[in-house]
């Protein structure tokens, strides 16, 4: 995988969102306090599970949110899951629009309380119900069904919900 962006939102220095777009070699070059350091430490802060405080977030900030994303080309590198099944990240629909993995995590903000982080990953969104990557078994032969897909194989045996 490789770090293709970064978005960062009221860390530090950072007033509102900034997002920083990478590449295969980057150099971060800039005066004293503009924010070098920040970008190195909001991409350590996720990795790494670092812990923040209070001064990590920007007093001047327009909203109660901390939030840092990573995107990731995942470049349709294989992986093997549960059942020994290959796959990609891609072909798993855990990608955005832009077919990026994107982690993300949001600290809600309240006085001097730094809380545990929302983790997340963003992933593309469908229309009229059509999310498969959380559906039931019952969910996705309903689908199926609907969609005149066969949920059987020839001999009987019922395929996988990789393959429906």
């Amino acid at each position: 995988m490789k770090l293709k962006r970064v978005s960062i939102t009221n860390f530090k220095g950072i007033e509102g969102t900034r997002a920083i777009e990478l590449s295969d070699f980057n150099s971060i070059v800039g005066q004293n306090d503009a924010g070098k350091s920040t970008i190195l430490k909001a991409i350590d802060t996720v990795l790494n599970n670092v812990t923040l405080l209070r001064t990590d977030f920007n007093i001047h900030a327009n909203s109660d949110e901390l939030i840092i994303e990573l995107y990731f080309d995942c470049q349709n590198r294989q992986y093997t899951l549960g059942e020994e099944i290959p796959t990609t990240i891609e072909t798993e629909e855990i990608t955005n629009e832009e077919n990026l993995l994107v982690w993300r995590k949001i600290w809600k903000i309240s006085g001097d309380n730094i809380p545990k982080p929302k983790t997340s990953m963003v992933y593309k969104k469908y229309a009229d119900n059509q999310d498969f990557l959380f559906k039931t078994e019952p969910q996705l032969i309903t689908l199926c069904n609907a969609n005149e897909i066969e949920t059987s194989k020839g001999n009987g045996d019922e395929y996988n919900n990789v393959e429906k």
